[in-house]
Parts: structure tokens; C-alpha cells; sequence
């Protein structure tokens, strides 16, 4: 009997640990990748503040390429809108939020399902081309999240990766 007490209240103890580990683990993550492409700022920010041109660039697009779209009558900017239905991705959206200067940062409400957050495309001017920069912000509620967010970086960055390689092989 008193083998049992000491097992259980060692489980208490460990999950007591657990619990306040994952209280202190971070609320918000941010990851970003950047790359380099050889074309003006404004062909680049044409594409990236178009929703009806996300699926020439956008990495859900590739893994079912039998995704239903829909697009909001807006067509470019901020307000316009994609909405996509899928056995394989799930349903999901992307918005174009209020972006920065014109040719240089587009921000985008992502719903991936699963996963919600805030992705931003930076675009900077360099001698020949651009350097984009793409980042995915979101918030872990709960304390199950918090313990995937640790996982968040091998989460999205194939995504991030894929989503600029392509952006990159359609504008050159």
C-alpha cells in the first residue's frame, strides 16, 4: 500500500512539473525565411498582394491541386480574400490585411485550419532584384499549444521554403 501512495503521489508531483513547465513555455511563435529574387519590387508585389494569383506561388495549392478556391470580389489588396475546400488540406483562408509601403510589405490573415496566424511578406530592394522575407506569427491558447509550438518551426518552415521557391520560379 504504501509503494501505491508513493507512486501516485510521484505522478502528481510529475504532473504538477508538467503543468507549470508548459505555463512558462512561450504564448507566441514567429518563424521566417527570406530569399533572393531577380526582379523588380513591384512584379514581386504584384503577386504577393493579389489573392487571385496565390495559386501560382501559394505551397496548399501544390499538395491538392484539386482544391476548391473561392475568391472575394476584391481582387488585390487589402480586404480581398481565398477561401480553399479539401479532403487533403482541410478548409482554410488567407486575407490581405492593411500592408506597409506600397511595394514592400503585405501582411496576410491566415485560418489554416489547425493553425491561425499572421504571415508577412517584407520585400526589399538590392542591387539586381529583391530579398523577400516571409514570416508566419501565430499564438499558442492553451497548454497543449504551447508544447506544439515547440514544434512550430518543423511545422511551417517546408511550408515558408516551398511557398518562396516557388514564388521565386514563377516570377523568373
Amino acid at each position: 500500500m504504501r509503494s501505491l501512495i508513493e507512486l501516485l503521489i510521484a505522478l502528481a508531483i510529475s504532473a504538477l512539473f508538467f503543468v507549470c513547465l508548459g505555463f512558462a513555455l512561450p504564448s507566441k511563435g514567429m518563424i521566417e525565411r527570406h530569399i533572393e529574387i531577380e526582379r523588380p519590387a513591384i512584379h514581386v508585389y504584384d503577386m504577393v498582394n493579389s489573392t487571385r494569383r496565390f495559386s501560382a506561388w501559394q505551397p496548399w495549392t501544390y499538395k491538392d491541386p484539386d482544391a476548391g478556391i473561392e475568391f472575394s470580389e476584391l481582387q488585390d489588396g487589402e480586404g480581398s480574400k481565398a477561401y480553399w475546400t479539401s479532403t487533403v488540406l482541410g478548409n482554410g483562408s488567407q486575407e490581405i490585411m492593411a500592408g506597409g509601403e506600397l511595394e514592400k510589405l503585405v501582411r496576410l490573415k491566415m485560418d489554416l485550419g489547425k493553425r491561425k496566424g499572421i504571415s508577412t511578406i517584407k520585400i526589399e530592394p538590392m542591387d539586381v532584384g529583391v530579398k523577400v522575407f516571409m514570416t508566419f506569427e501565430t499564438e499558442f491558447n492553451g497548454l497543449l499549444e504551447r508544447y506544439k509550438g515547440l514544434y512550430l518551426d518543423s511545422e511551417q518552415s517546408d511550408k515558408l521554403n516551398l511557398g518562396l521557391a516557388s514564388l521565386k520560379a514563377t516570377l523568373e
